[in-house]
């Protein structure tokens, strides 16, 4: 998705958490997505039940982008 939403019902994070997503059960993630790399919590578009990410250490920083979903 252009960017990428996460949703995670009662995610319990906050903007400028640091996440990062790993991969289990043989599964993959999206293009764009790399497991293991630390990715933080937009404020843009954050809510208690999903939010955005980004490479750089902001709440502002710009949106990764996908191909794909999970």
């Amino acid at each position: 998705a252009t960017p990428a939403v996460v949703s995670w019902t009662g995610h319990g994070l906050k903007a400028g958490d640091r996440i990062s997503f790993e991969i289990s059960g043989g599964g993959s993630l999206p293009g764009g997505v790399v497991a293991g790399t630390n990715y933080y919590v937009k404020s843009t578009g954050f809510t208690a039940n999903s939010f955005q990410f980004s490479a750089t250490p902001s709440t502002d920083g710009t949106a990764v982008n996908t191909t794909g979903s999970l």
